[in-house]
């Protein structure tokens, strides 16, 4: 028998309580049989999801036996289990049970309060699931919940189908979830696979963050429904503008609207919108740029493919609405596209995909050598490359990595080595060709702790990390990152990479092994031998013909 207490019994509404009380030999003696079962059941025996039969009109009782160890019946909790008697077992619980004869979808018709959620159900054509289906919990707005979506929005998720069936799922929990269940806060799934809050504070049951229980644990003969004051609407409900108005891309939405692009935007179908971190729009480089060409880079982050995070892959080539093809990297611990690297959420929308990125695109147009000979501090580099006669491989090489010594680095060395080792056209391309990579590292690729390996066009080990959030290539300072080109992207860094010269001193500390040391060591000695029979060859020619690289 599960035995309501006193205080459940004082808690009923008086009209019901006098009925009660008046009709000792019929109502209260049905509603009495119907907290009583035929068989003897131990707590242990209530196993969860079972509907056991009571002795008022077969009816039955539905318990729920939860994994945090609380046990309901008809959604009233068992306060005190097992309390043995000579002829059975008596369980206390905490509130009088009603009896349940009508299903899910049967709540809701008899509802005068529900009439547009009973609309959108039927709509979509889920009658018969919410009739015979189950067991599930529906969250059932209200129309009043309903009034508060602008009727935009509502006619729209009402005229397309499976925007409606999205919104309809997002109200159905796949298994009941009973009031007295919930401690705290949880994540329940529903029958989409989309997983929803449901917390209890200070005896207010909320749901979905917004939205709170107006009326909650209405059994029903397939489930349980809690009324609620707000529509649940799921993100793929809504547009990729609204989402992105709702996640607070304010910078990004007050751009396009400026640039007098709002309304190309809404029209778009199927797409996907790469959106910026905020204070992305304040560095002053990007400013710069859009101040001459807003239209052209707003574009570039929207993508005229429909693209889902899980449809990326590295190298794939994304064309734009501004008509430029953006590459895509996937790294160990990363995904970016250009060097704007995607964060964690995703959004899937009615119309789109929005993707929340790291820096605001700005799409290249030079090469490699065209960068490099646009930048101020990399003239001696750039003389360098042209006396070595690399320039063109350089414009050529696909996906390219260059860490590119910059005029202080060239500075830093002292004038005897850098004479010594810039003696010969051969030994400074072999040089050069040591900080370049082919394969494309972006800044955003190395995360954390991680270390990313790039082998040099040399075969020289090339360590790329991170501390305190600057890049290091083998222990030197990359003093500015991901200067991209058509073909690459450039890292200017403070010093040479020397083989064995940058890392010995801290070998112990960076754990290089054995093998790594060898083949510094080996590569130092290739480069002082071709130093030395460089010199051999100088010795030889006539003084009126022996020179230095312009730029030394």
């Amino acid at each position: 028998m599960f035995a309501p207490s006193d205080a459940a019994w004082d808690a009923l509404p008086k009209a019901l309580h006098h009925s009660l009380v008046s009709n000792v030999n019929i109502e209260l003696l049905n509603t009495l049989h119907y907290h009583m079962l035929d068989h003897r059941y131990l707590s242990v025996a209530l196993t969860h999801g079972s509907a056991l039969k009571t002795l008022y009109q077969g009816l039955n009782l539905y318990i729920q036996h939860y994994p945090n160890g609380i046990i309901t019946v008809n959604c009233a909790r068992i306060t005190n289990t097992d309390q043995l008697a000579s002829n059975g077992v008596v369980h206390t619980i905490n509130s009088v049970l009603t009896t349940v004869s009508s299903s899910l979808f049967g709540l809701l018709d008899s509802d005068p309060n529900l009439e547009t959620f009973l609309t959108v159900v039927s709509l979509a054509g889920m009658e018969d699931i919410l009739d015979d289906d189950g067991p599930f919990t529906l969250l059932a707005p209200t129309d009043e919940a309903f009034s508060h979506i602008p009727r935009a929005t509502l006619d729209r998720i009402l005229a397309d189908p499976e925007t409606l069936r999205a919104l309809l799922n997002n109200h159905i929990l796949s298994a009941v979830r009973c009031s007295e269940a919930v401690l705290g806060v949880e994540e329940l799934s529903t029958i989409s696979g989309q997983q929803i809050p449901m917390s209890c504070q200070n005896a207010t049951l909320s749901i979905g963050g917004n939205a709170t229980v107006l009326q909650r644990d209405l059994v029903a003969t397939n489930g349980v429904v809690h009324i609620l004051d707000r529509v649940l609407i799921p993100d793929s409900a809504h547009t990729v503008m609204e989402l992105a108005e709702m996640r607070g891309a304010n910078s990004m939405l007050d751009a396009f609207k400026s640039a007098g692009l709002l309304e190309v935007l809404q029209a778009q179908r199927q797409y996907s919108l790469l959106v910026p971190d905020d204070s992305s729009f304040l560095d002053p480089a990007v400013q710069a740029v859009l101040e001459v060409n807003q239209a052209k880079v707003l574009q570039d982050h929207v993508i005229k493919q429909r693209l889902q995070r899980t449809q990326l892959h590295h190298g794939q080539i994304l064309e734009t609405l501004g008509g430029t093809k953006l590459r895509v990297f996937v790294y160990r611990k990363a995904m970016c596209i250009e060097n704007a690297c995607l964060g964690n959420a995703s959004l899937h929308a009615s119309d789109g995909e929005l993707h929340r990125v790291d820096r605001v695109i700005l799409a290249p147009t030079n090469n490699a050598f065209e960068m490099l000979a646009a930048e101020p501090q990399l003239t001696m580099l750039v003389s360098t490359l042209k006396t070595a006669g690399i320039t063109e491989e350089m414009a050529n090489k696909e996906r390219l990595t260059f860490f590119a010594p910059s005029n202080e680095a060239f500075a830093k060395m002292p004038p005897k080595r850098r004479r010594r080792m810039f003696a010969n056209r051969e030994d400074v391309a072999t040089l050069l060709r040591g900080h370049m990579a082919s394969k494309m590292l972006v800044g955003g690729g190395v995360v954390g702790r991680t270390t990313s390996m790039l082998t040099s066009l040399t075969g020289l080990k090339l360590k790329v990390n991170k501390r305190n959030n600057t890049l290091y290539v083998n222990d030197v300072r990359v003093t500015r990152a991901d200067l991209l080109a058509t073909n690459g992207v450039v890292h200017i860094i403070d010093a040479f990479l020397l083989p064995g010269l940058n890392t010995r001193a801290r070998a112990g500390r960076t754990g290089l092994n054995q093998q790594d040391l060898r083949m510094r060591k080996s590569l130092l000695r290739k480069i002082r031998g071709m130093t030395h029979r460089s010199r051999m060859r100088k010795a030889h020619q006539p003084r009126h013909s022996r020179g230095r690289i312009v730029g030394m």
